[in-house]
């Protein structure tokens, strides 16, 4: 049989026709149940069917003709999507009000204005829509939801009145040929993530009324260049500024307190970046990914960076850290290339998995004798660390249990409160003994005693 039914859906068209008749008592078309067909030339579909599920003809690509009769009442997202040989007018407008994401990916569709009396664009009604060139808007439309014109590659045109109070996320997300001034920027203080994604927006000052940012308020603006903020904001949100690729300069008002989380991941155009004093924390991933930042001043008012805050940072090549921080976070600066020296601060007192590992020109990490922990892969892939010093270490935490050794074999560890005893990995022990050989002096008697009987009973297998 051609056709795969079941409890009067029609779950898959397995024929090879070019011109289709959908058998009668079908009352669904399933989710693609023609996906892919792209012979297909014509469809009839019969009374009775009732709902055309997401994805039914989705890249039928000579599908040309179609019959929809007037008992469909539901048509889900893609339905249509590269149906690039389908005419407009085959699919039946009315139905839109209802089915407002019926248009998603479909090809043919250039213009479209919405029906009067509809009252909000959903989330997603136009996705994908890469042809669609314009967009009439009428007054009873208060507002336009999460990725409504999504990836809308050619939107140059569209009215917005004044009607409309509410403009979700993401709305006009990949939209690169509409001008700036057809959003209508008095909504942003209100709306502050309509600009998500948005590609015409290249600079913007926050307005006076404004005393914080939200999460996600210019998060993939990659045309945005510049931004002013004024002293009165005290907070900027999570991943406010990430992925704004061009975003080369920006200043932090004094009274912010916290650099959040991803704020500015992946801000490819940033160089250089002053952490004003009063900041207490940098959040995770906060500069992750910032791939041409040379250098940062972090004040010593901050208290704690998180997991990965620099990773990435390839570029990066001094930093002082600051001296109230008491951990080196997980990944805080795994993959900073061009890092070759630094100092960890007095009150210090653990290093994490991977906190500077795939750092390759690192020579130099000065530890504490506050640090009493660390990770087997804190130096993981630094080829040119020469040795690691750190004189209060009594513990090592191993990450995974197929782990050699730190950095490379023939790096020495000195660390003389740690007990042979307690170390499995016969690569790290080999570095200890590595680091006891290097400089006897800093062991305790107890320690050196350890250490003799190991070499003794153990001198075939140490390469020294």
């Amino acid at each position: 049989m051609d056709f795969k039914i079941k409890k009067n859906i029609l779950y898959k068209y397995l024929g090879e026709e070019t011109e289709v008749i959908i058998p009668h008592g079908v009352k669904i078309i399933g989710i693609g149940a023609f996906e892919d067909c792209e012979n297909v030339t014509s469809i009839i579909i019969p009374d009775g069917v009732t709902a055309i599920y997401e994805c039914a003809f989705d890249n039928c690509k000579k599908l040309s003709s179609i019959v929809i009769p007037d008992s469909v009442t539901k048509i889900d997202v893609f339905a249509f999507r590269n149906c690039e040989a389908l005419p407009i007018e085959m699919i039946p407008a009315h139905l839109w009000v209802d089915n407002q994401e019926m248009y998603g990916g479909y090809p043919s569709l250039t213009s479209f204005t919405v029906p009067d009396g509809v009252t909000e664009i959903c989330g997603g009604a136009f996705f994908c829509c890469e042809n669609l060139a314009s967009v009439v808007i009428p007054d009873s439309v208060t507002k336009i939801g999460d990725g409504a014109f999504t990836d809308c590659e050619k939107l140059s045109s569209i009215v917005i009145p004044d009607s409309v109070t509410i403009i979700d996320q993401f709305a006009f997300d990949g939209c690169e040929k509409l001008p700036i001034e057809m959003i209508p920027s008095h909504l942003w203080s209100t709306n502050q993530k309509m600009y998500c994604g948005y590609l015409g927006l290249t600079s913007f000052t926050i307005p006076d009324d404004v005393t914080e940012i939200s999460k996600s308020a210019f998060c993939r603006c990659e045309n945005l260049e510049s931004i002013v903020i004024h002293d009165k904001v005290t907070e900027i949100g999570k991943s406010a500024f990430q992925s704004c690729m061009k975003l080369s300069s920006i200043k932090i008002p004094k009274n912010v307190s916290e650099i959040g989380y991803s704020t500015f991941l992946s801000c490819h155009a940033l160089e250089s970046f002053i952490v004003p004093e009063g900041i207490t924390k940098i959040e995770t991933d906060a500069f992750w990914d910032c791939v041409n930042l040379k250098s940062i001043e972090i004040p010593d008012s901050v208290m704690e960076i998180g997991r990965a805050a620099f990773e990435y940072c390839e570029k990066l090549e001094n930093v002082i850290l600051p001296k109230n921080i008491t951990k080196i976070n997980h990944l805080t600066f795994a993959g900073c290339n061009n890092l070759s020296h630094i100092v960890v601060p007095d009150k210090v007192t653990s290093i994490g998995s991977c906190a500077f590992s795939h750092s390759v020109k690192l020579s130099s990490v000065v530890i504490p004798e506050s640090v009493t922990e660390i990770y087997s892969t804190a130096v993981d892939e630094c080829p040119n660390l020469e040795f690691l010093r750190a004189l209060g270490i009594t513990e090592i935490n191993y990450d995974f249990n197929d782990f050699e050794y730190f950095a490379h074999a023939d790096m020495p560890l000195i660390f003389p409160k740690i007990d042979l005893d307690k170390i499995e990995i016969i690569g790290i022990k080999n570095q200890c003994v590595k680091g006891y050989l290097s400089e006897p002096n800093l062991y305790s008697e107890e320690m050196t005693l350890k250490y003799e009987k190991y070499i003794r009973e153990n001198s075939s297998e140490i390469l020294i």
